[in-house]
């Protein structure tokens, strides 16, 4: 079998996909598989992968003619759309992952755009051999929007990177001085948009910091999104610009020892796919704090607290709670090891290389 795969979400400062990209291609590197794989991107790898071949199509974003033509002259058996849907709605010879379909269903997501990203989805969920999904919760949100068979979609639960482990006190004091950092924070980590549910986070902090006379800073680690700007204003009017830390994107390097020098992770989203940043704080021993929305039941399970996300007050005493009761946060650490244990690259890559042999057998 010869199966390209779009590896372009992992170059650069990426972000969930790029990590699920990455994850997979060293699961895949794993399995000694005796088949050959093409990477497609649009720049130069930053680092060689073995066994990997490359295919570097420039100056084009998206390159489906250059990866439709490939398919059509028979240089691959199939193309595996990691994050975009236009060659799986022109070509049948394809898998794709969906991570979410937040751009159809958030609320505040613009109308002409979900119009045009709903038929896109359609288009190509119908015509694509595989679909991937990450959650059951993911799985059955597709399922609403259009008749499909259930066997045509594939729940593979996606997994942090073996970097994330608990760090020692010297690298713990080392990216808190990089950052500037307090010794004790309550860390979020994501894309800086409205589905993040960030500026609620910040209201129920500033609950906290006035109500609770917590000390605690609030980092905030992701790229800045669309309505970034409005998240700076409320911490501006607040008065809380000494007291919240927009650290924007971090070095992947980094992160680990963010993530274990926190007191608690909080995770406010009104809609995921999946919920990646998660395992993360499982995988660095610290207890979460999460939305009660379904797929982040799904991976949680009873290793976290659970709030209501659209409830200020719910997402402060949910916090609160954590921050004080130190036997109820070493119980969801404990739960959350055990938890944490169920996903892997590996099982990824096993698992997706399984649908690629369904689809070319």
């Amino acid at each position: 079998m010869k199966i390209g795969i779009d590896y372009r979400p992992a170059l650069g400062e990426f972000a969930g996909i790029g990590y699920y990209c990455q994850g997979l291609i060293e699961g895949l590197s794993k399995l000694k598989i005796e088949n050959t794989f093409y990477l497609y991107i649009d720049k130069e790898l930053p680092r060689d992968h073995l066994n990997f071949g490359k295919r570097i199509i420039k100056n084009h974003n998206l390159f489906h003619p250059g990866v439709l033509s490939d398919l059509a002259l028979g240089r691959i058996d199939l193309f595996h759309s990691t994050h975009s849907l236009i060659v799986p709605s022109f070509s049948k010879k394809t898998v794709v992952t969906i991570h979410d379909i937040s751009a159809l269903t958030f609320q505040d997501a613009q109308r002409k755009a979900k119009i045009i990203s709903k038929l896109l989805l359609i288009r190509a969920i119908r015509n694509t051999q595989k679909i991937i999904v990450p959650s059951k919760a993911t799985k059955e949100e597709i399922l609403k929007l259009t008749p499909l068979e259930r066997t045509k979609i594939v729940v593979i639960p996606e997994a942090a990177d073996n970097n994330f482990y608990p760090r020692s006190e010297k690298e713990i004091k080392f990216v808190r001085e990089k950052y500037n950092l307090a010794k004790n924070y309550i860390l979020f980590n994501a894309t800086i948009e409205p589905r993040k549910n960030v500026l609620r986070l910040i209201h129920a902090y500033n609950y906290l910091t006035k109500n609770k006379k917590i000390s605690e800073e609030l980092v905030l680690i992701g790229k800045p999104g669309w309505g970034y700007g409005s998240g700076l204003e409320i911490i501006k009017n607040l008065n809380l610009t000494g007291q919240i830390k927009l650290l924007g994107w971090v070095k992947e390097d980094d992160l680990p020892a963010l993530y274990s020098g926190a007191k608690i992770f909080v995770y406010p989203s009104l809609q995921e796919g999946f919920g990646l940043s998660i395992l993360k704080a499982f995988k660095t021993q610290i207890p979460v704090a999460v939305s009660n929305i379904e797929v982040l039941k799904e991976i949680c399970a009873d290793a976290a607290v659970f709030f209501d996300p659209y409830r200020i007050e719910s997402i402060a005493e949910s916090i609160f709670k954590l921050l004080k009761n130190n036997k109820l946060a070493n119980e969801l650490i404990k739960k959350g090891e055990g938890r944490v244990k169920n996903y892997s690259f590996e099982k990824m890559a096993r698992a997706t290389f399984e649908v690629y042999q369904s689809v070319l057998k």
